[in-house]
């Protein structure tokens, strides 16, 4: 698979003042939609279109719970969502709480399937 990247321009702060870098930034294509998976998967399965959307909708509720709780969201060889935290750092162990964890963030690390489609990519830059 191709994805073509495009140039984005940062100013960076330095000692002397700021320099101006420039990085490749991933151009997206299209955006696919809900139903258009449906649609893909349920060619590639016994289900309808309906029922897949149905399982999704319900996927969109039960993970959130189920992240919520503090539980690890296991998809198999797609990946696993994980719950963590920011949080400031304190001097020693008996000063840690609650009251440090600035936010919380939802982590996603791929699964092995994911990781070779990811190793596959090949980048070409657009102009």
């Amino acid at each position: 698979m191709t994805v073509y990247v495009g140039t984005q321009s940062k100013i960076i702060p330095t000692k002397t003042g700021q320099q101006t870098k420039y990085y490749p930034v991933v151009q997206s294509t299209s955006r696919v939609g809900l139903i258009e998976l449906a649609e893909k998967i349920s060619l590639m399965s016994s289900l309808s279109t309906a029922d897949i959307v149905g399982t999704i909708e319900a996927l969109t509720t039960v993970i959130p719970e189920e992240i919520a709780m503090g539980n690890i969201i296991d998809l198999g060889s797609f990946g696993s969502f994980t719950l963590t935290v920011r949080a400031k750092g304190v001097d020693s162990p008996d000063e840690v709480s609650t009251k440090q964890i600035s936010k919380a963030v939802l982590n996603f690390r791929p699964g092995p399937r994911l990781k070779i489609a990811l190793s596959n990519i090949k980048f070409r830059r657009k102009k």
